[in-house]
């Protein structure tokens, strides 16, 4: 077993763009479940983050950290937040997923999602202040 880090926030080389991102789960009968998308047991494991790393999408790493359930005697959130506050961090394994394009699971799993990136050298909030469209169609 490797030495166990901390995972940080996103980050790349130069970070010159940096930010969030929200997903809803698609409830909806034909949304895909995530522990079966990648190919766990949600009765082993509760996954609680995904890394997606690299440009090219095709090609990107996709990750999943997930707590080991029975491990940890995590059954439900409360319990997962007990755990939370007794150790001052979620104890998770990594699972590099292979075989299992990104815009594929984003599509199949999830119902909306947002990435916002913005300057790293902002500091302020935005305010739109005027709207237009670009692109084919558009002037």
């Amino acid at each position: 077993m490797r030495e166990s880090e901390t995972l940080m926030t996103a980050h790349v080389t130069r970070d010159d763009w940096t930010g969030s991102a929200a997903a809803a789960v698609d409830r909806s009968a034909h949304g895909a479940d995530l522990h079966e998308y990648v190919g766990l047991s949600a009765d082993e494991w509760w996954i609680v983050a995904i890394d997606l790393i690299g440009a090219d999408w095709d090609y990107a790493e996709l990750c999943v950290y997930a707590v080991d359930r029975k491990r940890h005697g995590v059954d439900d959130w409360d319990s997962l937040q007990l755990l939370a506050e007794a150790n001052g961090t979620v104890p998770v394994t990594k699972f590099v997923i292979r075989g299992v394009m990104p815009t594929d699971l984003f599509a199949d799993v999830f119902r909306d999602i947002h990435v916002q990136l913005r300057r790293r050298d902002i500091g302020r909030d935005l305010v739109i202040t005027d709207r237009r469209e670009l692109g084919e169609g558009h002037d």
